[in-house]
Order: structure tokens, then sequence, then C-alpha cells
């Protein structure tokens, strides 16, 4: 049955479990997997419509659920199926099909649950902990791969021990990441949450975690922590930026917090640049943060761009356009003291990556990094004029 597009995908139909060759066809699945991967785990993860797709109306959600995991478990009996649990899903319909086996062969990904926990929602899912399915907690922090510095220190300090408090099916905790290589701090915090059933004192952690991080103490460091505490990292991953948008997506737009806390921060952590500057991790805060700082300045220059011009002024409007540009040149002179964030070090890991296979592997290999930093899926023009331009360079 055919299940239509996903943000300019076509989704890939599904096969009806009511359909005569639905057993062989699972069964040749599950094989040519192990053919292909080896017999390397019991989890398997798949989602029936998630984020829109269509469960065919002539089938039964409860009977169609149990019979998938049925032939899952024909061909591994301690099989465990892996589900999300973001938006609407999963359906109460197909959670009421697992019956007895939603404890030992069902997990829930809870998504959201620092922000939008649905393990403890009475109404939907079929109740509290998804009718009593077993499920992990898990932090989806950067929506999309949003590069803004942002966490919620305090939430993760506190709610993980609460859930585990106030749960009887929570199995664990789990990082849901739509990217990587940002904010560290707060992977570090959700990690040592896995070793305490005890919420845990934010300023204390801080206390230990910028010793830890940069090696040496410095009072100034750690105040500069407390600032960054209460600004950027006591809030959600829907960072506010103009720099990586689509033009059709941007508009004014506001900063969540005081950004000279946040410039105040930076002074601090350079009042010991002597002492700390040894550390890497102090290095890439620096950068980091000196980012964000460009960004908002970026934020306030565009919305001044967009006074100028519906004020049809246009020597502001010149004059304000050109500090918003060069906001993107500080950013690269910023963000080419980090090896690790030019692109000729992340393309250069994927020649690394396919020059031990063969040419089809190096281009897919190379192709794929360059368009997972400029456009990953079918895009309007501009952006596929953008990946050409860095495909020829």
């Amino acid at each position: 049955m055919e299940q239509g597009d996903w943000s300019g995908f076509t989704r890939p139909p599904i096969l009806k479990t009511t359909y005569d060759g639905y057993d062989e066809l699972a069964e040749t699945f599950y094989e040519t997997q192990e053919f292909i991967y080896g017999q390397i785990t019991d989890y398997y993860a798949g989602d029936l419509a998630h984020e829109g797709g269509v469960i065919p109306p002539d089938l039964s959600k409860p009977e169609m659920s149990a019979y998938i995991l049925g032939r899952m478990m024909d061909y591994d009996e301690d099989a465990v199926w892996i589900i999300q649990s973001w938006l609407s899903n999963p359906d109460p319909g197909i959670l009421e099909g697992f019956g007895e086996y939603r404890e030992d062969h069902i997990l829930v990904l809870d998504l959201d649950a620092t922000e939008n926990p649905h393990w403890s929602d009475t109404v939907n899912w079929n109740g509290k902990e998804f009718g009593g399915t077993s499920w992990v907690y898990c932090m989806l922090d950067n929506y999309g791969g949003r590069t803004g510095m942002h966490g919620e220190l305090e939430n993760l300090a506190t709610q993980i021990a609460h859930a585990n408090a106030n749960s009887e099916h929570m199995k664990g905790i789990g990082i849901i990441s739509e990217a990587t290589y940002d904010n560290p701090v707060i992977y570090d915090l959700i990690f040592d949450m896995a070793w305490t059933e005890e919420a845990q004192d934010i300023d204390d952690w801080l206390d230990d975690y910028v010793l830890r991080r940069y090696g040496a103490y410095s009072a100034s460091a750690r105040e500069a922590w407390d600032l960054l505490e209460q600004t950027i990292y006591h809030r959600s991953g829907n960072t506010a930026q103009v720099m990586a948008a689509l033009p059709e997506n941007v508009g004014r737009t506001s900063l969540p917090y005081n950004p000279q806390l946040l410039e105040r921060a930076f002074e601090l952590l350079l009042e010991d640049f002597d002492l700390l500057s040894a550390s890497e991790a102090y290095r890439y805060d620096l950068t980091e943060i000196m980012r964000q700082m460009v960004n908002n300045y970026a934020v306030r220059q565009y919305n001044n761009v967009i006074d100028a011009y519906e004020a049809g002024d246009l020597e502001t409007f010149r004059i304000e356009k050109a500090k918003f540009l060069n906001a993107f040149d500080v950013c690269d002179l910023i963000q080419g003291t980090q090896q690790d964030q030019l692109a000729g070090e992340w393309i250069g890991k994927a020649e690394d990556w396919a020059i031990r296979y063969d040419d089809f592997a190096w281009d897919c290999l190379t192709m794929n990094a360059k368009a997972l930093i400029t456009t990953a899926q079918p895009a309007p023009a501009h952006c596929q004029i953008m990946l050409t331009a860095i495909t020829r360079a």
C-alpha cells in the first residue's frame, strides 16, 4: 500500500499482513539481513506510520502489530521491537496488539522525554507508560542538526531521576541525536545520570565538570558556567538563528535570553586563558561561545535589515546589510580555528574511509559527506546550487 511523501521523499510502500506471501517475504527479509550484517542483535527498529503514512483501513491495528511481532519472533525468539514515540505514535491500536509481549519484546523510545514526555501521559498511548510497555527516557536535543548552543541542564539533572522513581517500566536512558559535535555538556550530564538514581544538584555537578573539562580550577571559569547555565543551557533546542536558514523561513526573530550575559560569560572564561589554554576542551568552548555571539549579532542585524527595508530607508538598509553579511566572514574565521569544523577535514574523513573500497564507494561517501552539511534531501534550486558549488570545490 502506497504511503505518500515525507518532506520531499517518497515513502516506501508497506505490505499488508493479510497478503498471501507475507510470511515468506518476512522470512526472506530477516534471512537477508542476517546474511549482510550477521546475527549481531536481537533488537529490530521499525515504525508504522511515523510522521504520517497510512495504516490500511481494512486491517485491524492490533491484529496487524501482533502479526508483525509474531513473524519477528519466529525468526528470533528473543527479538525486541524498538518503536519511537513521537507526535501521535505509537498508535494505541498498535500497542494493544502486543498483549503479553509488551514487557519483554517491545521497547518504546520516548524521544522527547526531556521536554514533551509521553511516558507520563495517562490519556493517550493506552495510558501511563504506554499501557505498561517497556520504554526508554530519551533526550532529543538538536532537532535536525541545529547548531546553536542550547540544552536544559537542570531538567536533565532532576527529571530523569523523577521518571525512574515514578515508573515501573522504564528500562534506561538514551540520546536521539539528529547531529553531533555540539553542546558536549548535555551529553556528559545525561550519561552521568545513568550511574545514579538520585537527582543531581546542578551547581555541585558543574563544580566537578568545569575542573574535569579544563584540567585546572578557575573561579572565573566556574562563574562563567553559572551564566551559561542560566542562559543558553536553561532552554530547549529551538535556536534563534538566521545564518543557515532558507530565505522563505527567515523573518524577524528574537533571542530567548539576555545575550549580554553570554558575552559576560565569554569575558570570564578569557580571564584565566594562560591557565586553561592547554585544554583542547577549553579552546573548543571559547570558539563555540564566540560563534554563538556572532549568531546573536546576526539575528539583531537581520532584524535591522528588515526594519530599514520596510521603512524604505535605502541608506540604512545598505549599512545594516553590510554588517549582517560581515557576520558570515567573522563566523568563518572563528570556525577555522577548529580543525574538526573545516569542510576539508570532514570530507577528508569520508575519503579516508572510502579509499579502502572502490570508485562507487568513493563517490557515494564523499557525496554524502557534502550533502550532510549542505542539503540532505531534494531541495529548491538555491540549495542545489550551493551543493553544486561545494561539489566543484
